[in-house]
């Protein structure tokens, strides 16, 4: 087997690793908890955790709060009984996608907003340049101007010469 065999073959191996280990990661919560379980905890934020999920994360927090979950879904309780629950708790920041109403609504129509501005400012201005490549030039003079003669054979240090 050739040197550069061995390093490809050395370099699949790894990512093959890393994803059987990612997936194992991903798959463990379901193992262990109801599908309902992991579901409620796939739309709460882990809050010491920077973007991750109270069901994807491995901390202790998150993992105590799968474990609250589990029991209030034994206990029988609804989603949005829980989902108030850890809101009480940690704020409706702990909401993965937080309801819409209030300031959240405006947050979710701002960039709605933003690119209907744009494609507005975008329209006019095409209309606009289209237009301008529309209208003639005004029509110069028949006549010279003798003031800009006289300026243009100075700066050109030709002699001035009279025109009648």
């Amino acid at each position: 087997m050739s040197r550069q065999a061995k390093r490809l073959a050395t370099a699949l191996s790894l990512v093959t690793l890393g994803l059987l280990m990612t997936l194992s990661s991903a798959l463990a919560a379901e193992d262990v908890y109801s599908e309902r379980t992991v579901e409620i905890g796939r739309n709460l934020a882990c809050p010491v955790c920077e973007g991750q999920t109270v069901a994807d994360s491995h901390s202790l927090v998150a993992l105590q709060m799968m474990e609250a979950i589990e029991a209030q879904v034994q206990a029988g309780r609804t989603n949005a009984e829980i989902y108030d629950y850890f809101e009480i708790r940690y704020g409706e920041e702990v909401l993965v996608n937080p309801p819409r109403e209030g300031i959240n609504l405006a947050l979710w129509w701002l960039p709605v907003a933003a690119v209907a501005i744009g494609a507005i400012a975008v329209a006019l201005y095409f209309r606009d340049s289209a237009a301008l490549g529309k209208r003639r030039p005004s029509q110069p003079d028949d006549e010279p101007d003798p003031e800009l003669e006289r300026l243009a054979r100075s700066v050109l240090n030709e002699p001035d010469v009279e025109t009648t």
